[in-house]
């Protein structure tokens, strides 16, 4: 890349609810003028993304409204939306119904970007962005990259019609074997797409980690009275291990003999709040503590897990997207050498088999999960004590060394 290029990047989320998208425009931008579309959400990332935008005057943003702020427009792609899902059988091959019926963010974001002028090259993060890249890499013959963040095939999403998989499919068939370089998030996201479309001669694995820069170096915590875990999502709510997790420290054989904190960060389900948690803390034990803290922007959340000594990494195996993925939560957690309790999707195991002395693999069911917390607990001492040599260990899955092979990447496409 010897001349700065104008870079186009698609998404359907924005960058709080996108971070492997927020670090590769950090990135990039360093050389290239930047173009990023993305999007409104309606929800607690709309402020943090403001502020993320507003910390990058560089970077030319364009955000695209999901709300309801503009309701007839609103109603009129949601309508599109639904007739598109209704009138598929009929039209099982045609792109642009397969793309407004896996989304309507996809084709409007396609309406958008017709109208820049220039553009060298596309990033399309999100299978709602595949299309968008595809037909104006098409349309202008300039090179794309898609990004797999997820096997899409692989998620259930009720809301998406019952012919969801098939549009998922039909989309990475057709436009993803096009790109001029795939990336995917885990090896095995990877290697399901790649046999779903039937290889492709240019994928690489892009992990999710992080720059060393925004983990404290730990300060061994040698008090043997107390244990503190950590969990951390976007969302505090269900399907995501807690109800599990919650269970397990009430059975009548979970009885630890040291002080017990458990914290949770994410933006509360109040729903999930009044049918889980509160019944939860109304069981607690003097031994066992749970605080609740917000969601925090990933530089400083990642500083606040220095502060811990189990990251808990609980994949419930949902569907077969997140059977296969490697989370945000296991990456950070290892990178701040904290010892990580993983529950026993595919791609959790391969993690912890790849990096044997960072943490321990458990069901997610609550009897097993008993165990292995008392199996943890009673190796409090060693595990604090092994802290510092883990966060030294995890230097080699930085962001910085992932930033080279994506740096390597963009240099043979743009």
């Amino acid at each position: 890349m010897n001349s700065r290029k104008n870079i186009l990047f698609l998404t359907v989320s924005n960058l709080p609810t996108n971070p492997r998208l927020l670090k590769e425009i950090d990135l990039i931008s360093k050389t290239h003028i930047i173009t990023v579309v993305l999007w409104k959400l309606r929800n607690w990332s709309d402020k943090i993304n403001k502020q993320l935008i507003q910390d990058r005057p560089h970077i030319n943003f364009i955000t695209l409204d999901a709300s309801r702020n503009k309701l007839l427009q609103w109603f009129i792609w949601a309508l599109i939306e639904k007739i598109s899902r209704i009138i598929y059988p009929l039209s099982k091959s045609s792109l642009l119904i397969n793309s407004l019926a896996h989304t309507r963010r996809s084709i409007q974001i396609l309406n958008t970007i017709k109208n820049i002028k220039e553009i060298d090259g596309i990033i399309a993060h999100n299978l709602g962005a595949l299309f968008p890249a595809y037909y104006i890499s098409k349309k202008r013959q300039i090179p794309f990259i898609y990004d797999i963040e997820d096997y899409d095939a692989g998620i259930k999403v009720p809301q998406g019609g019952k012919y969801y998989k098939k549009y998922t499919e039909f989309l990475l068939k057709r436009c993803a074997q096009s790109a001029n370089a795939l990336t995917s998030a885990s090896t095995l996201i990877g290697k399901y797409t790649l046999d779903l479309i039937g290889g492709h001669t240019n994928h690489h694995v892009i992990l999710n980690s992080f720059p060393t820069s925004e983990f404290f170096e730990p300060k061994t915590n040698s008090e043997k009275s107390t244990i503190r875990f950590v969990w951390f999502s976007q969302t505090i709510s269900f399907g995501r291990g807690l109800e599990q997790l919650f269970e397990s420290f009430c059975l009548p054989n979970f009885n630890p003999n040291i002080k017990v904190h458990l914290t949770i960060i994410g933006n509360l389900d109040e729903d999930f709040n009044r049918k889980i948690i509160k019944p939860f803390q109304s069981r607690l034990t003097k031994i066992i503590t749970l605080n609740i803290s917000p969601p925090l922007p990933q530089n400083k959340l990642h500083k606040e897990l220095s502060k811990y000594d189990i990251g808990l990494a609980l994949e419930i195996g949902k569907d077969l997207n997140n059977k296969l993925a490697v989370s945000n939560k296991i990456i950070a957690y290892t990178q701040a050498g904290l010892y990580v309790l993983a529950t026993n999707t595919m791609a959790q195991r391969h993690f912890i088999k790849d990096h044997p002395n960072i943490g321990i693999v458990s069901s997610s069911s609550p009897h097993d999960l008993s165990l292995i917390i008392k199996k943890i607990i009673s190796n409090n001492t060693k595990i604090k004590a092994n802290q510092l040599n883990r966060y030294k260990a995890a230097h080699k899955l930085s962001w910085e060394n992932e930033a080279t092979k994506l740096i390597n990447i963009w240099n043979s496409t743009f």
